[in-house]
């Protein structure tokens, strides 16, 4: 009688859920979400779904610091680096994982070149696999960021609820404030900050201001003519009328380039910052456009002006945190055909 009562109380709870989940809302409604309405029942859904939400952003982190590195792999990544060569099937018992699913991994990790597999001299029909010269390379690479994702980890869980559903659901609050992405570039900034070297104007840089500019403006507008005058005169056209250029190199490339252009005694410009494609999203505009700052704080600006476009919202986005507000009305003429918003930061 009690299994009974139990059973169509089972069926009747899930009845509600689906039908509440499968209800089409209406304007301005939440749609219900079903993995959660069903609880313990969808443990291993949950489970899961949170695995591939941190995964999704800790591959998100490794595609903006160019490494070519899934999140999956890191398991197979960090074993074989404390002990090499392993067989698949000894990988497989350390990490709990099927055969199936490590040999599928290892044949993206080879075609990666990330691992190499070999025969085992006493054994020729064991498959064993190593790290690559390039593996070992990736790993070093990421070893420090794999320090900070386990510090954002570690914040997650040691946020949570002692109950098992109480702290998933701690964790997805959590979450839902920051996202894993957010939380490991908070901890990566001072590192990703420190590779950047701000240099000076030379004339062997100038073809880098010359290519970076030209590189952005080609992807968004077009170049114009007071870009290419500027473009291809800038100690005349910036630095002698008492403005400068800076660089943003990284490992020995250049990557990245901005410019103070001083109109008049008081009206300093924040202007032609380009950075290289496969450097975005690494802070070189955030390390360019503080130096930018100290810069015209250093030449005594009392405030600096800059112009942006509306279709440009990581740009606006990046200046509203570094402190700049958009105004109405410029003191700078207008030179371009591009629409355009102003924005100024007191200093």
């Amino acid at each position: 009688e009690g299994r009974i009562t139990s059973s169509l109380r089972f069926y009747e709870t899930t009845f509600i859920i689906f039908r509440t989940a499968w209800h089409t809302p209406r304007g301005g409604e939440v749609p219900v979400d079903v993995i959660k309405q069903l609880g313990p029942m969808a443990l291993g859904s949950r489970l899961k779904r949170l695995t591939v939400r941190m995964n999704k952003d800790v591959s998100r982190v490794y595609r903006e610091l160019n490494i070519d590195f899934q999140a999956r792999w890191f398991p197979v990544a960090y074993l074989l680096s404390q002990k090499s060569p392993m067989a698949i099937t000894e990988i497989a018992a350390a990490l709990g994982y099927t055969h199936t699913a490590i040999k599928s991994f290892a044949n993206e990790m080879i075609r990666k070149g990330l691992l190499e597999a070999m025969r085992d001299p006493a054994d020729g029909r064991k498959r064993m696999l190593r790290l690559s010269k390039n593996g070992r390379r990736v790993v070093a690479d990421l070893t420090p960021v794999w320090e900070d994702v386990w510090e954002v980890a570690y914040d997650l869980v040691d946020g949570s609820d002692p109950n098992l559903l109480a702290a998933i659901r701690s964790v997805e609050r959590q979450l839902d404030q920051q996202e894993v992405y957010e939380r490991i570039r908070e901890k990566l900034r001072p590192r990703m900050l420190a590779r950047i070297e701000i240099l000076e104007y030379k004339a062997a840089y100038k073809k880098h201001f010359r290519q970076l500019n030209h590189e952005w403006l080609a992807q968004h507008f077009r170049v114009e003519a007071d870009d290419e005058t500027v473009l291809a005169d800038p100690v005349g056209q910036i630095i002698r009328p008492g403005g400068a250029v800076l660089f943003a190199k990284i490992d020995r490339r250049i990557v990245g380039t901005a410019a103070l252009i001083r109109h008049d005694q008081d009206l300093f410009e924040l202007a032609k910052m380009a950075v290289a494609p496969d450097a975005r999203r690494r802070l070189v505009g955030t390390k360019l456009a503080l130096a930018i700052i100290d810069r015209a704080r250093t030449v005594g600006a009392p405030e600096l002006w800059l112009e942006t476009h509306p279709k440009l919202k990581p740009a606006q986005r990046l200046y509203e945190t570094l402190g700049f507000t958009r105004v109405t009305g410029s003191p700078i003429p207008a030179k371009f055909r591009r629409a355009r918003i102003v924005m100024r930061l007191k200093l």
